[in-house]
């Protein structure tokens, strides 16, 4: 939904965040779209959402 803006405004750095979350817990299919988004994000926007991945996880 984040990666397209469907139903939200489109979001590459939560985009990603949730599905590095969703590797962390083993979904396999969602490396390959975490990489995806990866490859239109700055180092600076993928550090962003790493980091917001690792406080969610800490949190929940």
């Amino acid at each position: 939904m984040y990666r397209n803006g469907d139903g939200t405004p489109q979001d590459n750095v939560m985009a990603y965040m949730l599905w590095n979350i969703a590797v962390v817990n083993g979904y396999k299919y969602a490396k390959g779209n975490r990489d995806i988004v990866a490859k239109e994000m700055t180092s600076e926007k993928i550090l962003e959402a790493q980091q917001l991945a690792k406080e969610w996880m800490e949190k929940y």
